[in-house]
Formats: C-alpha cells, sequence, structure tokens
C-alpha cells in the first residue's frame, strides 16, 4: 500500500472463478473497501529476540514478537495511520483462482479526514455517468492506474445527469459525461465544449461529429426480445408487431423519459414506422396500458422472469443476459433499426479540463475499446478493433438512417407529452 498506483489485473485479464471459494469473500471484502472510503490501520510494533543459534523458519515465531502497542524492548514498525482507499482489485491466477485484493491509498496521521486525505485538484476528475458499474468500472480504475488522476463518479440516468449539468451551468461540477445515446448528449451540447480525442481519425465513418462537441464511445443497435417460455419464434417480427395488441400490459420498456437508450429506442420506432409520430406514440401507450419500468436495467429481468412477455431494449444488454442463460430471444425489427452510438462530453468551463480530455482519450484508445467488444458486448466505434464472432455482422441488419439532430430536437416536445399518452392509455 501506498500513494502509488499498481495496474489493474483484471482489465482484459484473468477473472475471479465465481466458482471458487474464496471468490465471494474476497469480492465481499473489496465491495466493502470500495465503499468504506477512509479507515484506520493500528501501530505496529515488534520485540525480536535474537537466536543463538541457526533456527529453522517454523522456528520463527518463538523469536520475534508482534503488537499494536508498545513495550518494553519492542521497536515500532508502523505507526497509527489512517488510509483511504483509493481503489481496490482482486487479483487472481492465470486459472481463476483468487490470489490477493491489491489496495492503493494514502497514508497521514490518525487524526486526519477524509477531506484531508483526498487527492491534490490536480489530481481529480469528476465523471458522470449513466453506464453501470460493470462498465464504467474497469475503465475508470484502469485509467486511475495509469494515469495517477483520481476519479469521482456519479451514476444516475441519462437525462438525470445532464439536467444537473445544466443545472450547474454557472458553477461546474462535473468534467466529462460518460455514458448516454448521443442524441440526448446533441439536445445539452450547449454545455459542452469541443474536443477531438487524440485518435479521433479512427472514428467509423458516420459516428464522429463534425463539431466534436461529443464523442462516441460504442455502438449500440437497438433490439426487440422475448421470453422464450412464453413466446414462438415468429411471433414478434418487428414493430408493427409489437404494436399489433398482442402484446398488450405486457410490454417491458423503461421510461424514455429518464432512460437515454428508451428514448433512442422510441425514436428509432418513429423512424422506421410511416405516418404521424404521435399517433405511432400513442399506440405504444396504448399497448404499454400506461405501465414503464424505472430503469432499462429491469427490462431483460421482467422478460426473462416473465411479468413481460416483450421488450425494447439494447443488443448489448440483451445478448450478455442471454450468455448468462437467461430465458429470453432477440429480434433485430424487420422494419429496421439504429445501432446509435452512445458517447461522452468535455463539459464547458468542466474544474478539471486537462484531466477530463486525458479520460476521453483513454475511452477512445485501443485498450478500451477491445475491451467494449470482448468483455461488454458492444461494438467498437474504431475502424481497427473487430466487432468479432459473437456479434451479427453490421451489414446483416436492416439499419436505419437515424437523424441524430431531429431525435435531439424531439426530445423536450416529447418529454412533455409521453407523461400525457401514459396517463391518457392507462387502464381505469
Amino acid at each position: 500500500m501506498g500513494g502509488g498506483h499498481v495496474s489493474r489485473p483484471d482489465f482484459g485479464m484473468a477473472q475471479p472463478d465465481p466458482a471458487h471459494p474464496l471468490t465471494e469473500f474476497y469480492l465481499l471484502v473489496q465491495q466493502a473497501l470500495d465503499k468504506a472510503g477512509c479507515f484506520a490501520l493500528p501501530a505496529l510494533y515488534a520485540s525480536l529476540q535474537a537466536p543463538a543459534r541457526r533456527i529453522y523458519p517454523e522456528e520463527a515465531r518463538e523469536y520475534l514478537r508482534l503488537a499494536p502497542q508498545a513495550g518494553e524492548g519492542f521497536v515500532r514498525l508502523q505507526a497509527a495511520v489512517q488510509m483511504q482507499v483509493l481503489y481496490s482489485s482482486l487479483q487472481v491466477a492465470a486459472d481463476g483462482a483468487p490470489a490477493a485484493l491489491l489496495l492503493t491509498g494514502c497514508a497521514g496521521s490518525p487524526d486526519q479526514s477524509a477531506a484531508a486525505l483526498a487527492p491534490a485538484e490536480s489530481d481529480r476528475v469528476v465523471i458522470y455517468t449513466s453506464h453501470k458499474e460493470e462498465v464504467y468500472g474497469p475503465i475508470v480504475k484502469e485509467f486511475e492506474a495509469r494515469t495517477g488522476i483520481w476519479a469521482e463518479v456519479v451514476t444516475g440516468g441519462t437525462n438525470e445527469l445532464l439536467a444537473r449539468i445544466a443545472g450547474e451551468a454557472d458553477a461546474p461540477v462535473c468534467d466529462v459525461i460518460f455514458g448516454g445515446g448521443v442524441e440526448s448528449l446533441t439536445a445539452y451540447e450547449r454545455y459542452f465544449q469541443p474536443y477531438a480525442c487524440a485518435e479521433a481519425d479512427l472514428i467509423r465513418p458516420g459516428l464522429r461529429p463534425a463539431d466534436d462537441l461529443w464523442t462516441p464511445f460504442s455502438s449500440l443497435p437497438v433490439v426487440l426480445i422475448y421470453n422464450t417460455k412464453l413466446v414462438s419464434p415468429g411471433e414478434l417480427t418487428g414493430w408493427e408487431s409489437l404494436l399489433s395488441g398482442r402484446w398488450s400490459g405486457s410490454i417491458a420498456l423503461a421510461d424514455p423519459t429518464v432512460s437515454g437508450s428508451s428514448y433512442t429506442a422510441a425514436a428509432t420506432m418513429l423512424c422506421a414506422l410511416p405516418g404521424d409520430d404521435w399517433d405511432q406514440l400513442d399506440r405504444l401507450a396504448v399497448q404499454l396500458e400506461g405501465r414503464v419500468l424505472p430503469d432499462s436495467g429491469d427490462v431483460v429481468a421482467a422478460v426473462a422472469g416473465g411479468s413481460c412477455r416483450v421488450g425494447v431494449t439494447l443488443e448489448e444488454t440483451a445478448l450478455k443476459r442471454q450468455a448468462q442463460g437467461a430465458d429470453i430471444a432477440i429480434v433485430y425489427p424487420e422494419e429496421g433499426t439504429s445501432a446509435v452510438p452512445d458517447g461522452s462530453a468535455l463539459i464547458a468551463g468542466a474544474p478539471h479540463p486537462d484531466n477530463a480530455r486525458a479520460f476521453l482519450d483513454f475511452a477512445q484508445s485501443r485498450d478500451v475499446q477491445e475491451l467494449v467488444v470482448s468483455q461488454f458486448s458492444r461494438r467498437s466505434v474504431r475502424t481497427d478493433v473487430s466487432d468479432g464472432d459473437a456479434l451479427p455482422p453490421a451489414d446483416e441488419l436492416a439499419l436505419i438512417d437515424y437523424p441524430v439532430r431531429w431525435a435531439a430536437e424531439l426530445k423536450d416536445a416529447f418529454s412533455a407529452r409521453w407523461p400525457e399518452l401514459l396517463r391518457e392509455d392507462a387502464p381505469s
């Protein structure tokens, strides 16, 4: 332990075997340490009685005594110290067996407060993210390890975090928004500062905005899912099928006024179907029977658990749960779907702009983008990173031309009208 950093061994390397008896214990300790912030270590004193002869290792305990307080003949090895956990990391052997728990922190006197132990402002970055911890966790922690920059992470829904950024515009707290569909980011672009990341030229064509007010992180097709025990193959085929009335009251969709991914899904449906946008949204509200889920992470769980028969989510979420054994199947809508990237952006007036740029560069690096594919079941936005064999080739999907600017401009009107549609169509 100390002020330095060590590279996280779990970044693209062996993961702990969940079946190993020590894994759960180590993970519980890790979680506790990550939440603790600060904790105290007692002083350590030692008394050594020099042996008169050469001794065997197993005899050493007879000549060495350790104690948390001073005594006659004892010398101090370590003063009492207050530790601040910057991050903890589970180290594993090549076979996945948990080997050790590594910590980094900073030391001080026992009476030092957490504030006193906080890193210098020049070594900080504040990140607002809508990503789940399984995504942002390894990226943020490896960024800390490689740069020595301490990251404060604030989590929430995309729209919630963007509204917070807008509210803080006169005195920005956040440096980087990390996550959220780019149409949601575009709607708040007046709060961002342009930045072209270090390897922006390697971003896939069509994914990089001309003004560089946001940077794409991963490409995320919208998909439909169904419970394989309750629905037969071919019953759910696309958007019209979803709105047919067959699934009334049994469609899982997160609230699109809160969830950026659900808003992208709703806007994708409007792009794929002909007719008046508000009429189509009213059709959707009718089929939902006025009910939406609070979080996008609840959609797959609702379908897999059978409380809903079908749902609307992102490809990566469905693929990950499917690989875990969830009873779901994936449908790419026959009328077409979008593969809108989520993104990151530098906040205008960010208190730590240089560190924010360093994080944006890191999120676009080849190391992270390879992790996007291998660990997150997402599609990379770099031309030099393949999507791999686990994902259907993009050219086999019926992808629509998704108008980001239109979706961004629609957002305010949508957020105002959508609650009314839900109330109107809720069962009496």
